[in-house]
């Protein structure tokens, strides 16, 4: 692939996105670039429940996932496919997590992902598949509050340099 049509396969991904901001009623900025995409994301009214199409998957080509801390993910209850396959994902900031009950293939196969900032899992109900193929990472979960999960199914498949966790409560889950 050539720089150049990398550039024109991202300003594409860049119109595309605000096309779907536009189609669910949110501000457009005079210019539509990728500084201001976080802004017109969040102007959507459904209070950043972004439609999937909007996730960031296998066609994201940059690694700098900064501006995510920008956006008020707070109540955003579906995180489920949000990084799917997105191998170029090693660090995320943190993001509202709080109100969120479907996190299943959040991550599913992000290879490069490292560690995770301390999200709130404490609302979550389906952890399906989450980290899946997630081979480098090493966050600790030992104490994390996921008891209200009831799909743990494949949660932590294929995650070989995930540390030994403790007290990490899933009483709830059915899978």
């Amino acid at each position: 692939m050539t720089i150049v049509s990398e550039i024109n396969r991202i300003k594409t991904n860049i119109a595309n996105a605000y096309d779907k901001i536009e189609e669910k009623g949110g501000t457009l900025p005079q210019e539509e670039n990728s500084s201001n995409l976080a802004t017109a994301i969040d102007s959507i009214s459904t209070g950043a429940n972004i439609p999937i199409d909007l996730n960031f998957g296998a066609s994201q080509s940059t690694s700098d996932f900064s501006f995510l801390s920008d956006i008020d993910y707070s109540s955003r209850v579906d995180f489920s496919n949000m990084f799917n396959a997105c191998t170029v994902l090693a660090y995320l900031p943190l993001i509202d997590t709080s109100s969120g009950n479907n996190f299943s293939y959040m991550f599913r196969n992000c290879y490069a992902l490292q560690s995770l900032p301390n999200l709130d899992l404490s609302e979550g109900l389906n952890f399906s598949n989450m980290f899946y193929s997630c081979t480098d990472l090493a966050t600790d979960f030992s104490n994390k509050d996921m008891g209200k999960g009831t799909d743990f199914s494949y949660m932590f498949y294929n995650c070989a340099d995930l540390p030994n966790m403790t007290n990490v409560d899933t009483s709830s889950g059915l899978n």
